[in-house]
């Protein structure tokens, strides 16, 4: 039922109904205010009300930091979503109120994106804004008739095969990687080049993890979100043993994705390679166990891929390796 009272000249509605929050607008003429409240309650009764107070005042930069603090603490690599929070809260489009967020302008700031980073990069800062406005919706009670950024298309990204090491590369890594001032840097080549584990499994991997006696190592908390046992070559336990262990007792205690991404691009510069990421070195790990006759299920066990399919990605077959077979059937 709908109330009004005057106050200071002006008159405020109060709309209370079971099941629903409160309600108010205050207007300037009283016929204005009887209008609105006979209208509002009009579309309460017909469930056709939508309350926009929340979204009038919420920018996108405001339920961003929320969802900075209350979801991205479960995700397993925090630093990029919290990266691209900062950016689009520098951004205009991060002042925006939700009520006046359109796909429209999302498009133009996935377009804005796009046109110095990649696609790949612009479709994650949409989807990011997409998960965040629908936790608001759903959530946190802020009303609105539709996500924006759920019907702004994803630009076609061009699937890219990460390289392998080839031409005598992985010792000229191991020869820069020496005299890097990441102490460790050379050694988590080696054991990446040696097991085909991931960056992120290594950097977690502590001495209480390795079973010397068997020549094996837990991988914690995987990609997969199993824990993963695997094989260490005796080049691996080497790498492993020689280098002082942190605080913390990990092996390759890396600070953060841009420490790393900075040591990682100076051993390349210095060892004459640019086109590399740090991932190859686990697909050379497939590719090289593959050509050794490493059945499929050999390389699943040890690299932790869930299915064939995910592993055919990784698979890099060398015309020179198929020339042997061609021999070797001569």
């Amino acid at each position: 039922m709908a109330t009004i009272n005057k106050y200071r000249g002006k008159f405020k509605v109060s709309i209370r109904r079971q099941f629903h929050k409160p309600i108010y607008k205050t207007f300037s003429r009283l016929q204005d205010a009887r209008d609105w409240a006979l209208e509002t309650e009009r579309k309460l009764l017909k469930g056709l009300y939508e309350d926009l107070t929340e979204a009038n005042k919420t920018t996108l930069a405001d339920i961003l930091e929320r969802y900075g603090k209350e979801k991205i603490p479960r995700y397993k690599s925090q630093e990029a979503p919290l990266y691209m929070i900062k950016k689009i809260a520098k951004h205009n489009i991060g002042q925006t109120t939700l009520t006046n967020l359109t796909t429209f302008r999302l498009i133009k700031y996935r377009d804005e994106i796009a046109s110095t980073r990649t696609k790949s990069t612009a479709n994650k800062y949409i989807t990011l804004i997409s998960v965040a406005i629908k936790a608001a919706i759903n959530e946190w009670d802020i009303y609105l008739p539709k996500n924006p950024a759920f019907h702004v298309p994803r630009l076609e990204e061009r699937k890219k095969i990460t390289r392998i090491l080839v031409n005598g590369e992985y010792p000229r890594l191991l020869d820069a990687a020496t005299s890097s001032k990441l102490h460790y840097l050379k050694a988590m080549i080696i054991v990446a080049y040696e097991t085909g584990a991931r960056r992120g499994e290594l950097i977690k991997l502590k001495e209480s993890n390795v079973n010397w006696a068997k020549s094996t190592a837990l991988l914690l908390d995987t990609k997969t979100n199993t824990d993963r046992e695997i094989a260490l070559s005796p080049k691996c336990v080497e790498a492993l043993k020689s280098v002082p262990l942190s605080i913390t007792k990990q092996f390759f205690p890396v600070k953060s994705k841009g420490q790393f991404r900075f040591y990682w691009d100076q051993c390349k510069k210095n060892a004459g390679i640019s086109d590399l990421k740090f991932h190859a070195i686990r697909h050379t790990f497939v590719t090289l166990k593959l050509e050794e006759g490493w059945s499929i299920a050999e390389v699943s066990a040890q690299t932790g891929h869930a299915d064939l399919k995910s592993l055919q990605t990784y698979q890099h077959i060398r015309p020179k390796h198929l020339v042997k077979k061609f021999n070797l059937k001569a």
